[in-house]
Parts: structure tokens; sequence; C-alpha cells
């Protein structure tokens, strides 16, 4: 999509990736308008998906890609997520995904879906010079939107998560680095299939709220192969051209790599169910790994193809990670590994 195609081919192609998100009901036409969703900061965020659709239907894609990027970010993550209709209704997307429902169709309708409020939101994803950024909604505007008076709109607002970051006037400067996750890999991999393994680039955060990918270069310290333990791995990376570096971070991740022996060939104990979802709103793929109850506290990390997958906010028992579209979960059969805590 991000390629420059014949403008009538472009709208082929986007019409095929918007079409799922109307649905017949009551003989009426159905459609996804907005798109509310918790952020890596734990904000609220509103996003026009309606015009973002309309856009794409030009060949301006921007919007339309942010916000499947950080919706597949917010349900790998098990972030809250919230759809509105254009009849006004506003369905819980976050328990329909837990439920195994992906397709607005399957969820339209259904009471335990509906939310029956307005969804608060304190900052929204726009489109700004080119680039689609999450900015802050002015005060005032959240006020007459979100809040009956000012002090409700303080009441709320003062438990808002932000980070505390000095403020840059004139240059762009790298603020935040996104951590990745720890690896496992069985005994006898070698270095050059562990650094495959690893991830290949990261996101960085510039002070205009800005995100950008960054490639990261590996260095695994003191790795054998052969033995069984944990190996540190630092990956470093080169900032995008007007990025500047004021506030002297080092420009790394860190990670760590167990080794380990033989995974099981069939499902781990600790695991009761995994099963395979896929979001209509991103059209990304997910494995769910389920964690039996009585080994639920004790669980501190769930591998799938020695990468950690996410453990879902809410719901302490469930685990998830992206794959590629196609990934038959039986499998997957001796390629998961379950972390316990040391008892």
């Amino acid at each position: 999509m991000k390629e420059q195609l014949q403008k009538i081919l472009s709208i082929m192609v986007m019409l095929l990736i918007v079409m799922p998100t109307f649905v017949l009901a009551d003989d009426l036409n159905e459609a996804m308008v907005n798109i509310y969703f918790e952020n890596e900061d734990g904000n609220m965020v509103y996003s026009n998906y309606e015009n973002a659709v309309k856009s794409s239907m030009e060949s301006v894609h921007i919007l339309y890609d942010a916000i499947r990027y950080y919706i597949g970010i917010a349900a790998k993550m098990g972030k809250d997520v919230y759809i509105e209709t254009n009849r006004g209704e506003i369905l819980d997307y976050k328990l329909a995904i837990s439920d195994n429902l992906f397709k607005l169709r399957d969820i339209l309708g259904k009471e335990k879906y509906k939310v029956n409020r307005k969804v608060k939101y304190t900052h929204e994803l726009k489109v700004v010079n080119g680039v689609a950024v999450i900015v802050p909604i002015p005060v005032s505007d959240l006020i007459s939107q979100n809040y009956s008076n000012e002090d409700s709109w303080k009441d709320y607002r003062s438990g808002i998560k932000r980070s505390k970051e000095p403020e840059i006037k004139e240059s762009v400067d790298i603020v935040k680095i996104a951590e990745v996750g720890s690896i496992i890999v069985e005994i006898g991999t070698s270095l050059e299939e562990v650094i495959n393994l690893l991830p290949k680039a990261t996101t960085i955060l510039d002070s205009k709220g800005n995100i950008h990918q960054v490639n990261l270069k590996w260095n695994v310290i003191n790795y054998n192969e052969f033995k069984l333990g944990d190996y540190k791995a630092i990956g470093t990376f080169i900032l995008p051209d007007g990025i500047e570096n004021n506030r002297k971070l080092e420009l790394k991740v860190e990670t760590m790599i167990r080794v380990i022996e033989q995974l099981v060939i069939n499902w781990p104990e600790e695991v009761e169910n995994v099963y395979m979802i896929k979001s209509e709103v991103t059209q990304n793929c997910y494995i769910n790994i389920k964690i039996k109850d009585e080994y639920v506290k004790d669980v501190v990390g769930v591998y799938l193809n020695g990468i950690l997958t996410n453990q879902i906010e809410g719901e302490l028992s469930l685990w998830r990670i992206r794959v590629e579209e196609g990934t038959e979960v039986e499998n997957l059969k001796g390629r998961i590994y379950v972390v316990l805590r040391n008892l």
C-alpha cells in the first residue's frame, strides 16, 4: 500500500481492505466511523476512521496506516479499543477479541459488547504536516466534548499517565527508546541463528511526538551455544536524519537470550489452550496462549519460537503474539515455552 500505484488500482486495493468494515444489519449498512484506543502511555486516543478511509480512496493512506499500526499495538498488548458505528453505537473491541470475535458483524447488536457511555479521550491521532501524530486535545474542547464541567475534567485529567520529559523548543530530539523482548533458544543454536531471531528494529519517540523505526545491529556477549544459561544481547542503532540526542541517551537496547534444553514436543504442562484470532480492524493475526489457572501467578514469561509474547492487561492468564496469516495452531506444538518464577 505504500508504493505509488495508479489511482484506480489504489482505490481497488483499498476497497478490498475497507469492505470488511461494512456489514448488512437490518437492511442498513453499518460501518465504523470512529475508533478509540489506549496508547502505550495509557492515554485514550480518538481517531476518525471514516475520514481515514475517505483519504485512502484518494491514495492518501497516512492516517489509515497509522490507525492500523496503533490498533495493532493495542490489540497485541490487550489495551482498550472501542469502535463507534455510524448509528452511534459504541462497542468494546478488546472484549470481543478476548472472546475470539474479531469481525464487526459478529458483535453488532450484542448487549455484552455495547458500551453505554461516551468514550472519554484526551488525545487525537491526526495528520500534521504530512505525518500521523498523537496530539493532546485542547482543554476547552475536552471540557465541551467529554465532560460536564471543568471540575470533572480536572478530576479525570489528574489520573492520566504522562511522561515527564523536558520540552525542547527548537531541536527535534530523541526522548524514548522502545524496549525489545527477550528470546529463548535450544542448546546448540548457533550465534547466526540467534541474531536472526532477535528483533531487526525498534522504534523511538521524538520530542514532537513522532515515532520512527530504527534498525538494530546486535552484539551477543560471550555466547556459547553449547552451554545452558542467560546471555546479554545489545542492539545499537543510528538516529534518523534530523533527530538529535541532546539528552545524551545511549542509542541501544538490551535484552536477554536464554539457552535451554530441547523444548517439549507437545503443549507445555502449564498451557490450557492455544488458538488464533484475526483483527478485522488491522487484518493482523494473533496467537493466544491461555495458561491454566493454577499456574497463572507463577508464570513470568511465555515464548513462541523463542520470542516473548505479551501478557494481556486485565486477563493475566492470556498471552498474545502476532503471527503470519496461515499459521497452523497444531504446528506450534513443541515451539511454546513457559518460564515460571523461582519458587
